[in-house]
């Protein structure tokens, strides 16, 4: 596909690479030859559309990562940012204590992830919304963990006194940590990630 290689090309460039979009896998096995010769083998052998998705995903990734060290203008860039703003942080956790991360794009394509905490090699990440079922399903998931709990959580509160208002949030919401989200914001979000 046209965009991926103008994609690598345009990473290569920045590189100080002085690339061609007629030549761009040979400039590209260089680079790997120097990295990892398995990826450079498979990239001569099978050419780039042939490679695995592994082998293809791991080169995008050493090719942005190396923008931060190699790309001087890049670099400068990002320098003068902050760390913590440009990190996306968990938008939550669940009773298990799985980390939930939410990514929405303009378009409103949406996915979500789940993440051990405990996950020091990322072997723990899992996509579990890709579309909006995928968000009914989980969203109706989380809320079976958190009624339960206040259903028994209200019955304690009247016994104790029968005038105590529930500290829980109430019924049709949902919480991961900080954020609730209410039936009426859910739906709004469905409605707005149309396929």
């Amino acid at each position: 596909p046209k965009p991926l290689v103008e994609l690598h090309v345009k990473l290569l460039r920045k590189l100080g690479r002085s690339v061609t979009t007629d030549r761009w896998e040979k400039y590209l096995a260089k680079v790997c030859q120097e990295l990892n010769s398995t990826w450079a083998w498979e990239l001569e052998q099978k050419g780039y559309q042939e490679m695995s998705m592994e082998c293809k995903s791991c080169i995008l990734k050493y090719l942005c990562e190396c923008q931060f060290d190699d790309n001087l203008k890049f670099k400068m860039a990002i320098n003068e940012e902050d760390p913590e703003k440009m990190r996306l942080q968990p938008i939550g956790r669940d009773q298990q204590g799985l980390m939930y991360w939410l990514q929405l794009d303009p378009e409103q394509n949406i996915r979500l992830y789940t993440e051990e905490q405990d996950d020091l090699d990322g072997s723990t990440w899992k996509c579990i919304v890709r579309n909006r079922t995928d968000l009914a399903e989980a969203l109706e998931l989380l809320k079976g963990q958190v009624e339960p709990k206040q259903s028994q959580d209200q019955e304690q509160n009247q016994d104790l006194d029968r005038s105590a208002s529930p500290t829980q949030t109430g019924a049709g919401e949902w919480s991961l940590d900080h954020r609730s989200i209410t039936e009426r914001e859910y739906i709004k979000l469905l409605s707005s990630s149309n396929d």
